[in-house]
């Protein structure tokens, strides 16, 4: 490795693996951590649209249910954010696991600003066992008819009057994106 310089030459040799050492096990340390991945990036446009190219919605939504209809994730209000598989989505003040006879999710509450829509909450889903159905939705705070500007700038015409786009009881606009079923 390097020319042998006596008892000095061994110490600076052993001096410089140790800081080769340190230095790997940084690196390594900082590549295993923890992704952090701001709302502006999940709620990317292609995760918006359903897009299943869409690589943080998709992935958060794989990432956190199991065949056994359980989800796994870890929420710090205090930090807004949500773990799923070493990634921190922040931006999650809330995250609620709802469960009925045939089906269960996780709705994660948000307040986001995106695409001149306000999203305001978003659900992984399951329904079904085993999955008959998969997939997450958002919504967005007003009416179809407040955000359809917006809601243009995403969707085709057949898009918004196909059933994919739909208002919520509470007059808020839903936007479904089955993965499965």
């Amino acid at each position: 490795m390097w020319p042998y310089k006596g008892n000095e030459g061994m110490a600076m040799q052993t001096k410089r693996i140790y800081v080769f050492l340190l230095l790997a096990v940084w690196m390594t340390g900082a590549w295993a951590g923890e992704q952090a991945v701001s709302a502006e990036q999940w709620l990317s446009r292609k995760g918006m649209t359903c897009d299943i190219n869409n690589t943080h919605l998709f992935k958060m939504s794989t990432g956190m249910t199991d065949g056994d209809d359980k989800f796994h994730y870890r929420h710090n209000a205090g930090k807004q954010t949500l773990y799923v598989e070493g990634v921190a989505y922040q931006g999650v003040s809330a995250a609620q696991v709802l469960k009925s006879d045939d089906s269960s999710k996780i709705a994660l509450t948000v307040s986001e600003p995106r695409f001149g829509l306000q999203v305001i909450k978003v659900a992984v889903y399951l329904i079904g066992q085993p999955e008959e159905s998969f997939g997450y939705y958002w919504v967005a705070k007003g009416s179809i008819a407040q955000n359809k500007p917006a809601l243009r700038q995403l969707f085709s015409e057949r898009e918004l009057t196909g059933g994919m786009v739909t208002e919520t009881a509470q007059g808020n606009v839903r936007v479904d994106c089955t993965i499965v079923g």
